[in-house]
């Protein structure tokens, strides 16, 4: 009875050190955590390898060198082009006194192409440069991918592994560790066992209790 009631105090005294600590009165009921439900893994892991793919910010950023490499490459391939320009004036004229203009208005239309005479030195050098990034931007996007799938699986296997140990210690251990508990009480209700049998078993359910809720978090 005098253990159970230091327990107790002691429980209250963390409850309003943690109240304290987050800034509530140290008298406010404790706000306790959800509590997690525990199933049997999911199958599901190819949708959170896609997930994690998805919402990765590096890789949105090696997508977007793709998709720069990419029009880099293109405007290579038009600069081997040749460029055509129409332009166009209008002129308002005076007339000229020893008449050789009446001051009528002159209307001008031009027409010129541009050539890239150096298209097999310049041009085509420029060219493959610019694949050579494409191709190196996209072996890049493809490596990131691959490092976030092993990744993602390596955390999915993970996270399996913890998650069949909390059902192994839920559905077995911890109940085990209870009825060892109340075996003991009984036993040392009847003189059968010392009460350091008891505390030990409790210590059992206690660790074991503690690892549970790890596990579950």
């Amino acid at each position: 009875m005098l253990f159970r009631s230091r327990r107790e105090q002691e429980t209250r005294n963390a409850q309003r050190d943690l109240n304290i600590a987050v800034g509530r009165p140290a008298d406010a009921p404790p706000v306790r955590a959800r509590k997690l439900a525990l199933a049997v893994p999911s199958q599901a892991d190819g949708n959170l390898v896609d997930a994690a793919a998805v919402y990765n910010p590096e890789l949105a950023v090696r997508l977007a060198e793709v998709t720069a490499a990419q029009r880099s490459v293109e405007e290579a391939l038009r600069d081997r082009w040749p460029d055509f320009g129409i332009g166009g004036g209008y002129r308002i004229r005076s007339p000229i006194d020893d008449g050789l203009s009446d001051g009528g208005d002159m209307f001008s239309l031009s027409l010129d192409m541009t050539i890239p005479l150096y298209a097999g030195s310049k041009q085509n050098r420029r060219v493959a440069e610019t694949k050579s990034r494409l191709l190196a931007a996209r072996h890049a996007e493809a490596d990131l991918r691959l490092q976030i799938g092993s990744i993602t699986r390596n955390l999915i296997d993970e996270s399996n592994r913890l998650l069949e140990q909390a059902i192994l210690f839920r559905d077995e251990v911890v109940p085990q560790d209870r009825l060892a508990l109340d075996a003991a009480v009984s036993d040392y209700s009847v003189a059968r066992v010392e009460f350091v049998t008891v505390l030990n078993n409790w210590q059992s359910l206690l660790r074991d209790e503690i690892a549970l809720e790890e596990l579950t978090a």
